[in-house]
């Protein structure tokens, strides 16, 4: 885009060219030649813009709706989240309180909720629970529990106001960028209504709906079917005693190989997966095959991470720009660190996280927290690293509490969590995508690294951090996703503190001593063959014993 000063300069040259002088600085010509580049400028700029909004790549709000309505694909609307107020008198109350449907109750911070229906405060009772919903749709209306406190107009009878439980549900409109890639898609995938890609796209644009897999022939020749998975959490324990399923040790030799069996009415399907959680490999109903994968069964498709290092992830997180990793890790502190006050707010497994905040520990806490709540079926979102939920909260919730509490600024923080990501990611590529070793001490080790980090550690110093870290903590072992996983957490950070305090010290973990060797990748490396080569049985026996119970 040229500035005007620019269009300003061409214009008196070609005046020049023309007329044979140059008109000079404030006379009448070249106030008018001013003014004309002005408005040049001004005209560049919207046809810019127009451009801008004329391809689905870069068009920008009802512009790029309109891409969309093209494709028949419609933004997601913003949705307010729900939940219950409860309205409390000062004792059980002898006469009926009415609380009117509308009624305005607030958090501290202004956030707006409506009840939805008119309720009472029974004879005889002191509260009651009504149902209610934000009055401004997004996701500024998910609050934990205990939060809506304050009355915009105090009905008759009532003394105070709070919510129980968290308000959830509220969801902001479908972003420019998620809408983009959802119209491009669209043109790459060229659904027609006759192939897979028309099925998905149709199953995906359904609220609720996280992933979609299109199995042709389904029900033989004519027929398609479209598997969807949405987060739904575990099934209840009380259904799984009723013997409603069975489960069976497969020996093979693949880390991660499931094979589900479903009957009902004289009918059956089984599904195969390996390698990975969404990479089925085989569909039978009816003992017939109607879906194989092509290639090869055993390709695992993890992401290449043998370009890093340690050298390369300090290099990365002290010159990165801010801009490339800050959307990310905005999510990641926003919420990581929700669900975490989630789980020490309320009652979530045994609370491993409140005990250790109320011990003194917040560093421990806020990642034990996080993890009460995942475990115990909390439905707060969480951002992941190494494809696990309590991975990402143990490599973020520590450096963003210590960040805190040492008064760190922003752009400190974020390259922080960038290293604390990384270091995780890079600990655990050579552990595989499941093992008996515990991925959490791989991501307290990255958090224990980026406090070093934060009070200026050198490489080497990162280093020390994580020899000492793993050295100390590389005995914790997997035996599946519960409540237990938020002791290991808070056990691993502990880990990845002593490693960050040894350092301080002057202390490390020297060659020779069990798995450290005389590098730091090295040690690494030594990591990743206990955990894959050495673990192997480890793995077996452990689902042998859950088998047993």
């Amino acid at each position: 885009m040229k500035e005007w000063t620019e269009i300003y300069e061409q214009m008196r040259g070609t005046f020049a060219q023309r007329a044979g002088f140059v008109p000079s600085e404030g006379c009448d010509s070249a106030v008018r030649l001013y003014a004309l580049a002005a408005e040049l400028q001004s005209l560049l700029m919207q046809a810019d813009w127009v451009l801008d909004q004329s391809f689905p790549q870069t068009a920008q709000g009802t512009y790029l709706d309109y891409h969309a309505e093209t494709r028949g694909i419609t933004r997601g609307a913003a949705e307010k989240a729900a939940g219950v107020i409860r309205f409390a008198a000062a004792d059980k109350v002898t006469a009926a309180c009415p609380i009117e449907k509308g009624t305005v109750c607030m958090t501290a911070e202004g956030v707006r909720f409506e009840t939805t229906e008119d309720a009472a405060i029974a004879v005889g009772s002191q509260w009651v629970d009504v149902p209610a919903q934000a009055a401004e749709a997004g996701a500024g209306g998910n609050v934990i529990a205990g939060t809506v406190t304050l009355l915009s107009a105090m009905p008759v009878g009532v003394v105070q106001c709070t919510n129980p439980a968290a308000f959830s549900g509220g969801c902001d409109a479908e972003s420019d960028e998620a809408l983009r890639g959802r119209v491009l898609a669209s043109y790459q995938r060229l659904p027609n209504g006759a192939n897979a890609a028309f099925y998905e796209l149709r199953a995906l644009s359904h609220k609720g709906v996280d992933a979609a897999v299109v199995i042709p022939r389904m029900n033989g020749i004519g027929t398609v079917g479209v598997v969807i998975a949405a987060p739904e959490g575990e099934p209840s324990q009380a259904l799984l005693q009723q013997g409603y399923c069975a489960v069976h040790v497969l020996r093979g030799m693949e880390a991660l190989h499931l094979i589900v069996n479903v009957q009902a009415d004289g009918q059956s399907a089984e599904v195969e997966l390996k390698n990975a959680h969404t990479h089925i490999v085989r569909v039978e109903k009816n003992g017939e095959t109607v879906f194989r994968a092509g290639g090869s069964d055993t390709q695992d498709g993890m992401t290449d991470h043998s370009c890093l290092t340690v050298g390369r992830i300090v290099e990365f997180a002290d010159t990165c720009r801010l801009a490339d990793i800050e959307p990310t890790l905005q999510k990641q502190i926003d919420c990581n660190t929700r669900i975490a006050e989630e789980g020490l707010n309320n009652r979530w497994g045994v609370n491993v996280g409140r005990l250790y905040y109320e011990n003194g520990k917040p560093l421990q806490a806020y990642a034990a927290a996080a993890s009460d709540a995942r475990m115990s079926g909390c439905d707060l979102p969480v951002v992941i690293v190494s494809g696990s939920g309590n991975q990402g909260a143990t490599a973020s919730l520590p450096v963003i509490v210590y960040a805190r509490q040492r008064g760190y600024d922003r752009e400190k923080l974020l390259r922080a969590l960038a290293l604390s990501d990384l270091i995780a990611i890079h600990l655990k590529s050579g552990i595989g995508r499941l093992s008996a070793y515990c991925g959490v001490v791989c991501a307290a080790t990255g958090a224990g690294c980026a406090m070093t980090y934060l009070d200026g550690g050198t490489l080497e110093q990162i280093e020390r951090t994580i020899t000492n870290s793993i050295a100390t903590a590389s005995g914790i072992v997997c035996d599946g996703a519960k409540p237990s996983c938020a002791a290991k957490i808070a056990a691993a950070v502990d880990a990845g503190i002593m490693g960050y305090r040894m350092y301080l010290h002057d202390r490390e973990f020297r060659r020779g001593e069990g798995i450290v060797s005389d590098s730091v990748d090295k040690t690494i490396r030594n990591v990743g063959i206990l955990a894959q080569q050495g673990m192997l049985q480890t793995d077996r026996t452990i689902l042998e014993i859950m088998q047993q119970k």
